[in-house]
């Protein structure tokens, strides 16, 4: 083999320059690839820095001053003006790359461009307003997503997304649309243009926005000299609201759908869930069952309980309604039951009570009890003896207290009873007297919450008594059965109970939720459902927060 004159064959020369190129080439890559790595690193530096001073920027602003009005630059179209509550005003600017200029971001006074091969992709400026949760204070959404991107880092975005939640009765923001608007209006609306109201509230216009000769931010509910506003007629539930300027060259058109706002509940044997649609003042009424009938006398009338209560949008409240009462069994809710088949022979069971709890739970678990911060009595049932009290008609569902019952005549063949009503702390109790008229004892029957048999009473129950917030005594011969007593969080003389069962020394419930405008009635004249059956309604009566 031939050699040079330094002893290295043409072989080993050829692969030693073949080596030397590939480590060459190889370190010449490698420096590209860290340069590139370099330099896309500190593009994605500058995009995350410039990333969270815009955002922070926005958010701040947003959250400080809130946002009276946004609306659509009149001269560029892809730009967002926002009118801020303290009366500044900044303009959001998109710029997007050409040929020969960077893309840019504009926030007010802050003006920055994007990196070389950076550019904005396609933005989502939009608002939602939540009528699941109107009763919200901040019920509508301003979104604000604008994505950002640059072709090094094709898998990252570096714009910005911001939430922003606002009251949509004192911004005008709700209706807000940007990209491709040439021009702004001159009237602009609080509130939705499409807006859900309630039936039996006066509708509140959250009102309009308008600028005047000097460009300041007006806000107005009625007709101006600037703006006139109409309403139509609510037909099919619709009312149209048209507000005009002055020379008649703009009309802006609000709509309003009316829903219902009262809600009834008969006898289901079981509990109802009321959540609260919206946050306002709602009339609460209560009808407690009336007592069974016996031959010709009829079984006492359930309570009449109503007052005005402030509820929070999405808090639920329990609704039992009584039912009378069915053969020998008292009605559901607390009405007192008789001796078995004793119903065939005359004698009648008691009715339940109406009542709005703060606990869901079967009807006599003793926490559900507790939290009952309304409670209409249940009537006691007639009598079938021919002597004993002077009345013979079952005792009605009380007020405070309910009725007891006097001594007529002695009953020659044997024992018999004069019942007495319940009061806010205990039952109703049952005295028992010989044929000559002397009283032998008297015996605790009602109970908290529902109406029942004196433990140590022995002979047959022929009346039930009234379910209530303490229930009405059963009876035996002589006397009809007694109503429960009601209660109403708030009432004068009502006795609260603490969270325990105890009684507390003040009328107020534990929870802290209070009637106002308090009715109590112990002989209503009517029940909504026609029949002898307990019944509760539900009354939106103002709503708190204009949605």
């Amino acid at each position: 083999m031939m050699k040079n004159n330094k002893g290295v064959t043409i072989v080993e020369l050829v692969v030693s320059m073949t080596v030397l190129i590939i480590i060459v080439t190889f370190l010449f890559q490698m420096i590209i690839s860290l340069k590139e790595i370099y330099n896309s690193s500190g593009i994605k530096t500058e995009l995350l820095n410039k990333q969270a001073i815009i955002s922070k920027m926005i958010n701040e602003d947003f959250n400080e001053k809130g946002i009276e009005m946004a609306l659509a630059c009149s001269s560029y179209n892809d730009c967002l003006s926002l009118y801020f509550k303290d009366g500044t005003t900044k303009q959001l600017k998109i710029s997007k790359k050409t040929d020969n200029e960077p893309a840019y971001f504009t926030y007010g006074d802050y003006k920055t461009s994007l990196n070389e091969g950076t550019d904005f992709g396609s933005y989502k400026i939009e608002t939602t307003t939540l009528f699941t949760n109107s009763g919200l204070l901040n019920d509508s959404l301003l979104v604000l997503d604008i994505p950002i991107k640059n072709n090094q880092l094709k898998n990252e975005d570096f714009g910005i997304n911001i939430v922003y939640q606002y009251n949509s009765s004192t911004s005008s923001i709700t209706d807000l649309s940007i990209g491709g608007n040439s021009s702004a209006s001159s009237i602009w609306l609080a509130g939705s243009s499409n807006m859900i109201w309630y039936t039996t509230v006066d509708f509140i216009d959250p009102g309009y926005y308008y600028l005047d000769e000097n460009d300041n931010l007006i806000k107005a509910t009625s007709s101006t000299d600037a703006v006139t506003v109409t309403r139509s007629k609510i037909e099919n539930n619709v009312m149209t609201i048209t507000y005009q300027n002055s020379d008649a060259s703009q009309t802006v058109t609000r709509t309003v759908s009316f829903i219902p706002s009262s809600y009834s509940y008969s006898v289901n044997n079981a509990s109802y869930t009321f959540t609260v649609p919206v946050t306002g003042v709602y009339k609460i009424e209560a009808w407690g069952a009336s007592g069974s009938p016996s031959l010709n006398n009829a079984g006492g009338q359930g309570a009449y309980t109503s007052g005005l209560i402030s509820l929070n949008a999405n808090e639920k409240l329990y609704i039992y309604v009584g039912s009378t009462g069915n053969g020998d069994n008292g009605g559901y809710n607390g009405g007192g039951s008789i001796t078995l088949n004793q119903s065939k022979n005359g004698g009648a069971p008691g009715g339940g009570a109406t009542d709005i709890r703060l606990r869901n739970g079967v009807w006599d678990t003793k926490d559900s009890l507790i939290s009952r911060i309304m409670v209409a009595a249940g009537g006691g049932g007639a009598s079938s003896s021919t002597c004993g009290s002077s009345l013979k008609t079952g005792g009605n569902g009380g007020n405070i207290v309910s009725s007891s019952f006097s001594v007529l005549n002695n009953c020659s063949d044997g024992l018999w009873t004069i019942a007495y009503g319940a009061n806010q702390t205990s039952g109703g109790s049952l005295d028992i007297y010989d044929v000559n008229g002397s009283k032998l004892n008297t015996y605790i029957g009602g109970e908290f919450g529902f109406a029942s048999t004196p433990k140590e009473y022995e002979e047959d129950i022929l009346s039930g008594g009234g379910g209530g917030y303490c229930g009405g005594t059963n009876s035996g011969y002589g006397s009809p059965g007694t109503g429960g007593s009601s209660f109403v969080s708030g009432c004068q003389d009502c006795i609260a109970m603490k969270s325990d069962g105890t009684p507390n020394n003040t009328n107020i419930h534990y929870s802290g939720k209070t009637f106002t405008n308090i009715v109590m009635n112990d002989s209503p004249s009517s029940n909504p459902s026609g029949t002898a059956d307990g019944f509760a309604k539900i009354t939106l009566v103002s709503v708190s927060n204009v949605n």
